[in-house]
């Protein structure tokens, strides 16, 4: 799995990656309240290029609508600087409901891919 992660906010998150390699990334959909944490291994990291930009771009328009539709201000979401960055990689090892409810908590049956 990769992710963009901010240039601007994300030199403690680096340092703590190469101290121990290990990665934990929340997904989550406001408008339903469903999330997942994903958790794992670092494999690669390299500085964001003009392709990433452009999936950056979209991904941001992308979450300010869905921010907007649940009634927070897109104004706010759209002073956050996500570029430039660093598109970090991990190998998933383990997926956890973080959903609210009995659920969340619960790790969720998978058998991760060969790296």
């Amino acid at each position: 799995m990769s992710f963009l992660l901010p240039d601007n906010e994300g030199a403690r998150i680096k340092s703590d990656i190469d101290d121990n390699g290990l990665i934990a990334l929340v997904a989550l959909d406001p408008k339903i309240h469903e999330c997942y944490q994903f958790k794992g291994r670092h494999l690669a990291s390299r500085p964001g290029n003009e392709s990433d930009r452009a999936l950056c771009d979209i991904q941001s328009a992308k979450i300010a609508s869905r921010l907007e539709e649940v009634g927070y201000d897109n104004l706010l979401f759209r002073r956050f600087v996500f570029w430039p960055g660093t598109v970090i990689t991990f190998r998933v090892e383990d997926i956890f409901i973080q959903t609210p409810g009995p659920q969340a908590g619960k790790r969720i049956e998978f058998t991760p891919e060969a790296s």
